[in-house]
């Protein structure tokens, strides 16, 4: 189970990166992409954005944990949880797209990418740090 959760979550992250490689390829050449990048996709970028994220991260996954412990899937933590993965991932790509625009090309969007990228590998590894964590918490045992 853990080979092929560890497959999902690689796989899902490609698509996500896919995703923003492909968006921000076909918008490169409207006008919508001239005020490139914003400050949403550099904050995302930056390692103060990646600290704070820690803590964030750090109690998601220990409401998942909850959440999966008192039989309540709630549909709260998945959006949360989303909402932590999901943007930084495609914003990854999306800043590399942005890189290879002849104006912007300095190595400074490659590395916010990057920076950008850790902080999703970050927080699916804080998060399941957070919920295992809980799990011994409530001495919940493996079956």
């Amino acid at each position: 189970m853990v080979r092929m959760a560890f497959v999902t979550e690689v796989g899902s992250l490609m698509i996500c990166i896919l995703i923003g490689l492909i968006t921000a390829g076909c918008m490169l050449s409207f006008q919508v992409a001239d005020n490139w990048p914003t400050s949403e996709m550099t904050s995302r970028g930056t390692m103060t954005n990646f600290y704070c994220g820690i803590p964030i991260a750090f109690f998601s996954g220990l409401g998942v944990a909850v959440g999966i412990l008192d039989s309540q899937t709630n549909s709260l933590v998945g959006v949360a949880i989303s909402a932590s993965l999901l943007p930084p991932a495609v914003n990854a790509g999306m800043l590399l797209v942005i890189e290879t625009r002849p104006e912007l090309r300095d190595g400074e969007w490659s590395t916010a990418a990057f920076i950008s990228l850790g902080l999703t590998v970050m927080n699916i590894v804080v998060i399941i740090m957070a919920s295992m964590f809980m799990f011994r918490l409530k001495e919940v045992r493996y079956i």
